[in-house]
């Protein structure tokens, strides 16, 4: 990184790095010094006044002269150079470079996640806006290089014509607001392979950030972080790297979730965490909207969390529907309203089949421990329960090609399937799940859980706000899925649980058995509450509470029509209620970008760590890459120079050498 010593310091590049080559010119002077040494030849004298007058030419004051002369002459012939090759001062580089330093490319990795919304520090615009304003001013330093963009949802290069594209009403698509989220080290990287593809030399790469925790997922991106860093390294500085760190105001910003939903035949009961960054309490009234129709329910916020349960009756007329709970307005309003839709299904019966007979006894009892009836099927079973769509379907095995086709049709047309493995060793593909081949490791070692996400889905804290016990999972063999949302990490970044929607149904994936030679899964504590959650799932359309908006499902629903917000919105970057096939669906904004945390500096220097990586802040921004042209002060001190060397080879005046002649 460059501290503030060397950040202070004058540094100089040129902009015709070649005239430099002129600098081998400085040497002719003294070329011709030594050749008019070479005339001198010894003659003998007879006259004693010519010896006088020799000796005082050969004096000090005459050495010095034209030991003087001789240095004006050189550097007379120095200035000239400099002023051909039009050198500048910057702030920005090597202390003294020999190439241009306007690079070919002026690159912005813009961070476009919900959390940029929020209002910036000392200014009315957003931190995203500020961004975007701050990079068309830095562009105006390198007038003849190419300016691009390159953001965290799209993750496509896009060309800029000038600067001021990027605050055009019409490119609001590409750089506007989003309620998605970012994953920052995957987008630089996605950027420095499209640098690499271009051939590109020499790249300046800002990247606008606030720099929450979620946006860069230190620890699931540790390896992508040390690629960048050795990109750079490799480079060795024709590709730098400019943080510009955003910093959000401080004034009052709250943010809305729900976080279980249960619902009745006349109301619907949602779980709410309501979240402020001040410590104060206060009285609120939240509008809650149901199918178009708002109303206003009171409530008493206690700082800095509250979590409230209100009752909100819905109408006897229609089955299915749509919910929007709003907050009043405050320094960042993307954060302030959450959807839901609700009504109920025809899923109803639950059927279960498993290639190992112990699996299923297992998976039979957890599905039926609120009484549900659990049907059990034979293979032939399980091919004829695909003649009936709209169920719950536990299945352990492996799927022939006919019978995964019949499935994934049923799950099209909205059915839940939970999958396990089979228990050969060799990898498996179907066009439900594509499964890694086994793995095993030893009881000692076990294969451990350590990320998921505790604040929504089958995974989520208890209403007591305890964590699942996950890291307690003992795993001791595993087959990776591939397909899907991953919901759960194992500690080697490998997939413990996946999600995948797939037409109006949702598949999920587990690694591992619930059986004792295969993990511990099948003791319960974390298996039972996944599976009795799936079941509560799949009986209510309030599954889509837990899609986030910019997430995979996201991005896979096509043709979906906005019930809420503008025509022309999309799923992938709006959050609202959207109707596919019929269906109403919900996309909310991830969870953690209502995150307050962000990452240290010197988090981030450990991975990424080098002298072509530096930190600016986004006002000191403005002038730390200003240049200035200084061929002016080349062309006086030529000038100086010049009229210094005529100076000294100007003859003694006449008085003086008279004087000189009569001694």
């Amino acid at each position: 990184m460059l501290d503030g010593t060397y950040q202070n310091l004058i540094l100089i590049s040129f902009l015709q790095p070649i005239a430099l080559f002129g600098l081998f010119l400085a040497l002719t002077p003294i070329l011709i010094h030594l050749l008019n040494l070479m005339r001198h030849r010894t003659q003998p004298w007879a006259a004693m006044r010519f010896i006088r007058q020799a000796k005082k030419f050969s004096s000090r004051l005459s050495k010095l002269r034209r030991w003087l002369t001789l240095l004006a002459r050189i550097l007379a012939i120095v200035s000239l150079v400099f002023l051909l090759a039009r050198p500048f001062t910057s702030q920005n580089g090597s202390l003294f470079s020999l190439s241009p330093d306007e690079p070919e490319i002026s690159l912005l990795v813009l961070d476009r996640s919900a959390s940029m919304e929020r209002t910036s520090l000392g200014s009315n615009l957003s931190l995203r806006e500020q961004a975007l304003r701050q990079f068309a001013t830095l562009s105006e330093t390198w007038a003849s290089a190419k300016l691009f963009c390159i953001e965290t949802v799209l993750g496509e290069p896009i060309l800029l014509d000038d600067p001021d594209t990027l605050l055009k009403e019409e490119m609001k698509d590409f750089f506007g607001p989003t309620d998605s989220e970012a994953n920052l080290p995957r987008t630089i990287r996605e950027a420095f392979e499209w640098l690499r593809e271009a051939k590109v030399k020499s790249a300046e790469i800002f990247v606008a950030s606030d720099f929450q925790s979620s946006s860069w997922k230190i620890s699931e991106n540790a390896e992508v972080l040390k690629e960048i860093s050795e990109e750079i390294k490799d480079r060795e500085g024709r590709w730098k790297i400019r943080f510009l760190k955003l910093e959000p105001s401080r004034n009052l910003n709250r943010s809305i979730r729900a976080q279980t939903v249960r619902e009745t035949e006349k109301s619907i009961l949602p779980t709410l965490a309501i979240r402020s960054n001040q410590n104060s309490d206060e009285s609120l009234s939240l509008e809650v909207t149901v199918n178009g129709r708002p109303s206003v329910i009171d409530f008493n916020f206690t700082s800095p969390q509250s979590v409230w349960t209100p009752r909100i009756p819905l109408s006897p007329e229609t089955q299915t529907g749509w919910l929007r709970i709003s907050l009043p307005r405050d320094a960042c309003s993307p954060d302030n309203a959450h959807y839901l839709t609700y009504g109920k299904t025809d899923r109803e019966k639950i059927f279960a089949f498993a290639s190992d007979p112990e699996v299923g006894r297992i998976l039979k009892a957890t599905a039926s421990l609120k009484g549900d009836e659990v049907f059990s099927l034979s293979l032939n079973e399980a091919i004829q329960a695909t003649d009936r769509t709209g169920n719950l379907i536990l299945f352990q095995g492996k799927f022939g090609d006919d019978l995964a086709g019949k499935y994934e049709e049923v799950v099209r047309g909205g059915a839940t399937l939970v999958l396990f493995p089979s228990e050969f060793e060799q990898a498996e593909w179907s066009g439900l799940q594509h499964w890694d081949a086994l793995e095993t490791i030893e009881e000692k070692s076990a294969f451990s859980v350590t990320q998921w996400n505790p604040d929504s889905g089958v995974l989520a804290d208890t209403s007591g706000g305890q964590n699942l016990p996950l890291p307690l999972l003992g795993i001791f063999k595993r087959k990776v899925p591939m397909l899907g949302q991953t919901l759960a990490y194992h500690a080697d970044g490998k997939a413990f649980l996946t999600r995948r929607v797939l037409g109006k149904g949702i598949i999920y994936s587990f690694s591992t058995l619930p059986m004792p030679s295969w993990s511990s899964l099948a003791e319960g504590y974390v298996l039972v509450p996944s599976i009795l959650r799936v079941m509560e799932e799949a009986r209510t359309s309030l599954a889509r509470t837990g899609l986030d908006c910019g997430g995979p499902e996201s991005k896979e629903t096509n043709k979906a029509t906005p019930i809420t917000g503008k025509p022309g919105d999309q799923p992938s970057l709006r959050a609202g209620i959207y109707e596919v096939n019929g269906r109403l669906l919900a996309f909310n904004r991830p969870t953690r970008e209502s995150s307050l945390e962000t990452i240290a500096v010197g988090e981030l220097d450990e991975l990424i760590g080098s002298s072509h990586i530096s930190w600016i802040g986004a006002e000191a921004s403005k002038s730390i890459f200003k240049q200035a042209e200084i061929w002016r002060f080349f062309l006086v001190l030529m000038t100086v120079l010049l009229l210094a060397e005529s100076f000294l080879g100007l003859p003694a005046r006449k008085s003086k050498r008279a004087k000189s002649h009569a001694t």
